[in-house]
């Protein structure tokens, strides 16, 4: 008996292969420093354009660990549009001026960008991190889950290395509507010194499974900032020691301009040192530098 295959199911069937084997990750263009990112370009729900420097990532298809993957992504994803705590399918999303990670038992994604460090050095990632959605009640839906932060040198796509082993997880208040940050936290973390001074370093922010079960909760990102210290220098005028009236002028240079300074308590006694913190002009955006 002959068996009759149709073309359409041959096409059908090159087509899957030919997007499977082309369904690989790529490495987006490294950006310049100093950079800040507050998703504005996604202010409507709809947006699915990743800004210059970002991709979402695949890292398995099986699903969310129980440990943070520092394996190479496996393939690009595309964001969703219109995310919100109503939402439970697997993704990298725009949440509505922030975008962020939901993963599943099925899909275990992750958001990265790339910048360039060259002539750079103590090197800092400021963000964001809140939950957007989460399922718990504390009876059938107890998942706890993590996130971290990990970095990897070079255009290339391979190994990432994670920063401090975990720096954000769900609480356990409910939220299943609406785009409003729960618990949201920020984070300042200063890259190694490996990563100053290259022409790419990837960043990249993933999650992990923790404790419980069911529905996995999502996470959200936004005011990201990367950028170097800002040196801070001091002219001090009268130079000798034992004068009690005096000027400090500080030149600072570096970090995320406009700075203001915030010294530590007046020392009246006349020395011997003084300290003083540059920080950048809002709360919003706070980078530090001391000198």
């Amino acid at each position: 008996m002959k068996k009759i295959i149709s073309l359409t199911a041959i096409a059908l069937f090159l087509f899957i292969s030919v997007n499977k084997s082309n369904a690989q990750a790529t490495v987006p263009a490294a950006q310049a420093l100093p950079y800040t990112q507050d998703f504005a370009s996604l202010a409507v729900g709809t947006v699915t354009t990743y800004p210059a420097g970002w991709q979402g990532w695949q890292l398995s298809g099986s699903g969310s660990s129980g440990s943070f993957r520092t394996t190479a992504p496996t393939a690009n994803l595309t964001m969703l549009a219109s995310g919100s705590g109503g939402t439970g399918s697997a993704g990298v999303y725009n949440y509505t001026h922030k975008t962020g990670i939901l993963a599943s038992g099925s899909s275990d994604p992750s958001i990265c960008l790339v910048v360039n460090t060259t002539g750079q050095s103590s090197v800092s990632v400021t963000c964001d991190i809140g939950t957007l959605r989460n399922p718990y009640n504390g009876s059938t839906e107890t998942r706890r889950n993590n996130v971290e932060l990990q970095y990897r040198l070079g255009n290339a796509v391979g190994a990432f290395t994670s920063l401090t082993g975990s720096i954000y997880r769900n609480n356990t208040t409910t939220q299943t509507t609406g785009t409003t940050p729960l618990n949201a936290i920020r984070f300042r973390f200063l890259l190694p010194a490996e990563c100053d001074g290259q022409s790419a370093v990837q960043i990249r922010w993933v999650q992990r499974d923790s404790v419980g079960a069911n529905s996995r909760p999502g996470f959200c990102l936004d005011n990201v900032i990367v950028c170097a210290a800002p040196t801070v220098t001091a002219t001090v005028s009268p130079s000798c020691t034992g004068q009690k009236n005096g000027s400090v002028v500080l030149t600072i240079s570096g970090g995320l301009a406009p700075y203001t300074v915030v010294w530590d308590t007046i020392n009246t006694t006349g020395g011997p040192s003084y300290a003083v913190t540059a920080v950048t002009k809002t709360s919003q955006h706070p980078y530090f530098g001391v000198g």
